[in-house]
C-alpha cells in the first residue's frame, strides 16, 4: 500500500477513534490535551481528527471548559443534533 493511502487511513481510524470516544461521553466537552492522554494519540493526531469531524458536521469544537481537567480552554464535544445519535 502506498505510503499515502496508509497516512489517510491511520487519519480515519483516529478519526474513528475520537469519535467513538465522544460518543459514549453523552455530550460531554474535553480538551485537545485531555483526549490527547485519554486516547493515547498526539495533540496533532487530537486536533486533525477533531477537524476532520468537525467537517463533517460530527463533532463540536468551540470554547468551554474540559469535563475531565476543569480549565476553560478549546473543547470538543459530540454534535448537539441528537438525531445523529
Amino acid at each position: 500500500m502506498p505510503a499515502r493511502h496508509k497516512c489517510q487511513e491511520i487519519k480515519g481510524l483516529a478519526s474513528e477513534l475520537l469519535g467513538r470516544f465522544l460518543e459514549g461521553h453523552d455530550g460531554a466537552a474535553f480538551c485537545f490535551a485531555c483526549l490527547a492522554a485519554m486516547l493515547a494519540m498526539t495533540r496533532s493526531e487530537v486536533i486533525d481528527a477533531a477537524d476532520r469531524l468537525r467537517s463533517a458536521g460530527e463533532i463540536e469544537v468551540r470554547e468551554g471548559r474540559c469535563a475531565n481537567c476543569g480549565r476553560s480552554n478549546v473543547v470538543v464535544c459530540g454534535s448537539v443534533d441528537s438525531d445523529r445519535r
